[in-house]
């Protein structure tokens, strides 16, 4: 049986050696991809919200990112660009509806 009294978190409160130079690798890596989008489909929402692009980029070690770009009409107000996580379903209808409403607030 699993007891959450007994559990204990040990968190490193101290920087490696070694990170500012892991780090410095990392974003030179990052800095180094070329920026290539593809463009997969742009959705023009028909209830008023604006658009909703949806596309490729490339990332490191030849990954490619799928994302999707939440546009309001107005180029002022804010956008969101939605990314899925682990075990979610990026193209589903209720992400659309609820990242929408989140721009349009």
């Amino acid at each position: 049986m699993f007891d959450l009294n007994t559990l204990e978190c040990k968190v490193s409160t101290t920087k490696p050696a070694d990170f500012d130079e892991r780090w410095a690798k990392w974003l030179k890596e990052v800095h180094d991809v070329k920026n290539s989008i593809e463009i997969i489909n742009e959705d023009v929402r028909l209830d008023g919200f604006g658009k909703i692009i949806s596309f490729y980029y490339d990332s490191v070690d030849g990954a490619k990112i799928y994302a999707k770009l939440y546009l309001r009409w107005e180029p002022s107000l804010p956008v969101v660009a939605y990314y899925h996580g682990h075990m979610s379903y990026i193209d589903h209808p209720d992400n659309d509806w609820h990242c929408m409403n989140l721009v349009a607030a």
